[in-house]
């Protein structure tokens, strides 16, 4: 151990605090690989508290890696910026009080008085160390997962009613325009190194960030594909969709499809702000079944055991990791998300609308010969391009050069 090098990785959230979220099994496959070659340390948000928040910073030794857990943080969350601590919370109590919560500014503390002079090379996930101040000596490697500019377009298009445009007008547009004009910038700028997750974010990023693109790289997401693997199928031809329970996923459409198709089986898994709405609805389609959140090691089964991962997603996604999942796991998968490298081969059919994901479904339905064939080159493909080995070793060839 004490012959690696130091890598320090900050991110709001790890597998301890949300298990089957996508940034967090990207992170998780990503050290389980680096791991081996590097002393890594962790700086994450406050360790999940069930009533009291902790009173002192935590360190854990967890599977070989050193996590530093942040007393003063909300677990998994960056927590508020300082336009929601003073403009959109109440009581004004409460608003001074969580100035002092959010992560990016505790970490940076943090960072500062214990950590700076230690580490030669600091990964970050998304923004997490937005406040931090790099050395000449030292690199920063961003992991981007997104545009702010693709998040407005996604929070614009997931508004439902005018409770939801008076928050997307008041709250979410001003910061997030902030992120993209000011914080964005800064933080590029600050970095060695961004990697970008797909070649599709790529273009996104091109066009929005054009005077940053010399410093971008992509390294695709990575899976473990001895553990998402096709299992004994279901006997009820089935149809899933596994993920955040938000409309702007699309969750709509799927129970739209649902609907025409009523001799196959469609199942929901996840958890979120539309989780009870999605609860209510689904009993009055037969042929749905709303199962609630789950866990990676749960997810791994439902996609082995199942033949179709839908996913109708209005976002303007990065490379999500349920895509690769379910890939891996044999699922033929029929999405909204472009992606003009693998559509329309290797079990993935990006479609545009209900009535094409009706008849893409129905299609494999009727032709379970043409599925079970899709069905294995979808596990090939993932296993070829999207294996965590993969992604872990583009990540220490770019890191190497920094030592």
């Amino acid at each position: 151990m004490n012959n690696k090098e130091k890598l320090l990785i900050v991110t709001r959230s790890t597998v301890y605090h949300n298990k089957s979220g996508g940034l967090e099994t990207q992170l998780n496959n990503l050290v389980e690989y680096l791991k081996d070659y590097f002393d890594i340390t962790i700086l994450t948000t406050a360790y999940p508290y069930k009533k009291t928040p902790p009173k002192i910073n935590q360190t854990k030794i967890l599977r070989g890696v050193k996590y530093i857990f942040l007393k003063n943080s909300v677990p998994g969350e960056y927590g508020f910026t300082l336009y929601e601590s003073l403009f959109w919370q109440v009581p004004f109590k409460h608003n001074i009080k969580s100035l002092n919560t959010n992560f990016r500014k505790q970490a940076s503390l943090y960072y500062d008085k214990y950590l700076k002079k230690g580490f030669k090379v600091i990964l970050s996930q998304s923004s997490s160390a937005q406040n931090f101040n790099i050395d000449t000596h030292q690199k920063l490697i961003l992991i981007n997962h997104g545009t702010s500019l693709n998040e407005i377009k996604n929070r614009y298009n997931s508004v439902k009613g005018l409770k939801h445009f008076i928050r997307f007008l008041l709250l979410d547009l001003p910061v997030l325009v902030i992120e993209a004009c000011v914080n964005n910038p800064i933080l590029f700028k600050k970095a060695f190194k961004i990697v970008l997750i797909s070649n599709r974010l790529k273009k996104d990023f091109e066009k929005q960030h054009k005077i940053f693109v010399p410093k971008t790289v992509v390294i695709p997401n990575g899976i473990n594909t001895n553990v998402f693997k096709p299992l004994n199928k279901n006997d009820s031809f089935t149809v899933v969709y596994v993920g955040r329970i938000d409309y702007e996923k699309g969750l709509d459409n799927f129970i739209s499809v649902a609907k025409n198709l009523p001799k196959i089986r469609f199942e929901i898994y996840g958890d979120g702000p539309d989780s009870r709405d999605i609860k209510n609805q689904t009993p009055s389609v037969k042929n749905i079944i709303y199962k609630g959140s789950v866990s990676n090691k749960e997810i791994a089964k439902v996609f082995g055991t199942s033949h179709v991962f839908l996913f109708l997603t209005k976002r303007k996604e990065g490379m999500p990791m349920t895509i690769l999942e379910s890939l891996s796991s044999g699922c033929v998968v029929v999405t909204t998300l472009k992606d003009s490298s693998i559509s329309g081969k290797n079990g993935y059919f990006n479609i545009d609308n209900v009535k094409k994901a009706t008849n893409k479904i129905e299609y494999l339905y009727k032709n379970y010969k043409e599925y079970a064939k899709l069905s294995t080159q979808s596990k090939l493909y993932a296993t070829s391009n999207y294996d965590y080995r993969v992604m872990g070793a583009s990540y220490l060839h770019l890191l190497k050069k920094l030592y």
